[in-house]
């Protein structure tokens, strides 16, 4: 996930900015495991 933010297009980034936003704590979760 982390690779692909970086070399990821503004768009994908904005998509997985408003995932974020919607699974927030869902992600937290994987994030930090």
């Amino acid at each position: 996930m982390r690779v692909i933010l970086q070399v990821g297009s503004p768009r994908l980034k904005n998509i997985f900015a408003s995932i974020v936003r919607q699974n927030s704590l869902k992600l937290k979760l994987l994030l930090f495991n």
